[in-house]
């Protein structure tokens, strides 16, 4: 999840409370943020780890935001290796977009997506003496969460609907 999306993390080491009763471990509660409802804007970043952009804003009518950040590691534009025969590329995508329909009622989505490669093996640096030359490891894998949620706020109550899906795919060959 990129930074500049986040709202509020809070990382829970024991004494949960009622909501995640069946924890054994721990929990980290991530919120994401909403974006800007008064004009559309952008930010751009760029850092050892790699570039992206979030932009942001409000929708028709103000009565609600979207905002979105992509991401892209690029360590692979400098170098074929890092030490291990190989370079990760990292890919992410996420988004949420908040839609008030009522002084009640209040219905917003949210993804993330990643997508992240490497190959490890031989390359022209090689040591053929090492181990890791005589292999040629491939690996692609994609993730990806959606959730779309419903609050309404009764006279004594809120209550809460929410739909996700999720998918992950992995591959890889040796």
């Amino acid at each position: 999840v990129d930074a500049l999306l986040l709202d509020n993390v809070t990382f829970l080491t024991g004494g949960f409370p009622a909501a995640y009763g069946n924890r054994v471990s721990s929990v980290m509660q991530v919120a994401q943020r909403e974006g800007d409802r008064e004009r559309v804007r952008g930010r751009a970043t760029i850092g050892f780890a790699g570039t992206g952009g979030v932009v942001e804003g409000p929708l028709a009518g103000g009565r609600g935001s979207w905002i979105v950040s992509a991401r892209r590691s690029f360590l692979d534009v400098f170098t074929d290796d890092i030490g291990v025969g190989g370079v990760p590329v990292l890919y992410t995508l996420n988004g949420k977009a908040v839609y008030d329909v009522t002084g009640r009622d209040r219905i917003w989505a949210v993804n993330l997506t990643g997508v992240d490669t490497v190959r490890l093996g031989l390359t022209e640096d090689s040591d053929l003496s090492e181990e890791l030359s005589t292999l040629d490891i491939q690996y692609d894998g994609w993730r990806s969460a959606t959730g779309v949620n419903w609050q309404h706020v009764f006279d004594k109550g809120i209550g809460l609907l929410g739909v996700s899906y999720s998918r992950a795919y992995v591959g890889q060959r040796v």
